[in-house]
């Protein structure tokens, strides 16, 4: 493993760093589990506790953690290894542990947890954790969650991430919501005002998506947006009394697919 300094930071900059520190971490675990070392032991059932706890979407869980590496159990008793895992599930699962693990060099393994009135298992000590993209590879019922769930159980944490998701931003506290300009763009970062980030929690994806928090003009695509305008030029001839050719009708049937009804404009 790295030098304790660099090894709090080399995971910011290199995704895999994490993959490889958390597989070689988890295994020497074992290891030393098996060879009866207390410390080691409840190190790892800490760890694999903290994964099962609600934090793996699909029913999903740990079921062990060998010479190969940790192991999954899906819904139908299927066994995936870490090397069979998707992107999403390796990730979130290095990302716990590498906090876990750094929590515990520094701290030790004393007074470092608690239980919740609900019985629920959380992190007691203090600290800052850094991630890039949190939401990279996950999917959007995962980034819903995993910014909840990672403050109930670390809630003396202060959590600094980066993401380009609405759902992840939902997590975010007050006054914890910064704006971000683009690479070589002369705007400023500023933090969102109380009303902004008021409309952010509140409001669903798109609405986000076309908030101050991201800017967008439209969350449809291109086309959609092209066969919209054409199909409201169209009606907008017809309601004024003009007649529409065949090719008119038809076409304005054609572009009536992008229309739903029940859909905000």
């Amino acid at each position: 493993m790295a030098a304790p300094i660099i090894d709090r930071l080399i995971t910011l900059f290199q995704e895999t760093a994490s993959l490889a520190e958390t597989d070689q971490w988890l295994r020497q675990l074992n290891y030393k589990r098996l060879e009866g070392k207390a410390a080691e032991a409840q190190t790892l059932e800490l760890v694999i506790s903290l994964l099962n706890d609600e934090f793996l979407p699909n029913e999903i869980r740990v079921k062990r953690v060998d010479s190969d590496g940790l192991w999954l159990k899906d819904r139908n008793g299927v066994e995936l290894s870490w090397g069979e895992m998707s992107d999403g599930y390796r990730t979130a699962l290095a990302l716990l542990a590498d906090i876990l693990r750094h929590l515990i060099n520094h701290y030790g393994l004393d007074d470092l947890t608690a239980r919740d009135t609900e019985g629920k298992l959380f992190i007691t000590r203090s600290g800052v954790v850094l991630i890039d993209e949190i939401d990279a590879h996950l999917h959007p019922e995962w980034q819903r969650e995993i910014g909840f769930w990672l403050k109930k159980r670390f809630p003396n944490i202060q959590f600094i991430v980066t993401s380009h998701s609405p759902l992840i931003c939902q997590a975010a506290d007050p006054n914890g919501l910064f704006v971000l300009p683009e690479p070589g763009s002369d705007e400023p970062a500023r933090a969102l005002t109380p009303e902004e980030y008021q409309e952010v929690i509140s409001s669903r994806p798109d609405t986000i998506l076309r908030s101050a928090a991201f800017g967008l003009q439209n969350t449809r695509s291109p086309v959609a947006v092209e066969a919209r305008s054409a199909f409201a030029d169209l009606r907008t001839k017809q309601r004024a009394g003009g007649k529409l050719t065949k090719t008119e009708l038809a076409e304005l049937e054609r572009l009536r697919q992008y229309i739903n009804p029940d859909e905000e404009p």
